[in-house]
């Protein structure tokens, strides 16, 4: 559990960092794979960057983690990053004056979030 809050939290200060100015949509890609699918759809989403065995091995363990976590966890994770990436403190970073222009200047990003799965 430890691990995978690390992982959340590593993720917000990337999405947040004033030294990006957009989320990588493949990155939100991983991370959708990490909550939300496979093992294979979550390799398959790695695989692209090149990870070494190493990494590979501890991409594998993370992942098997995350899948013992409860459904409205994951869920719970999930609305905490995007409520965090729409947060004043990530959109006056990103140069953002308001949700709304967020939404208008960063729609597709925002549309490649993981959404949580419906209740």
């Amino acid at each position: 559990m430890k691990l995978t809050v690390t992982l959340t939290l590593v993720m917000l200060a990337l999405c947040c960092s004033p030294a990006s100015t957009d989320v990588c949509p493949a990155f939100l890609q991983v991370i959708e794979t990490i909550f939300l699918g496979t093992l294979s759809t979550y390799q398959a989403a790695v695989q692209p960057f090149s990870p070494d065995k190493d990494m590979q091995d501890a991409g594998i363990q993370l992942k098997r983690l995350v899948d013992t976590l409860p459904q409205q966890a994951k869920d719970s994770i999930l609305k905490l990053t995007e409520k965090i990436v729409r947060s004043p403190q990530c959109t006056q970073e990103l140069g953002i004056q308001s949700p709304s222009d967020l939404e208008a200047e960063d729609s597709q990003t925002l549309k490649l979030l993981p959404q949580p799965l419906a209740s």
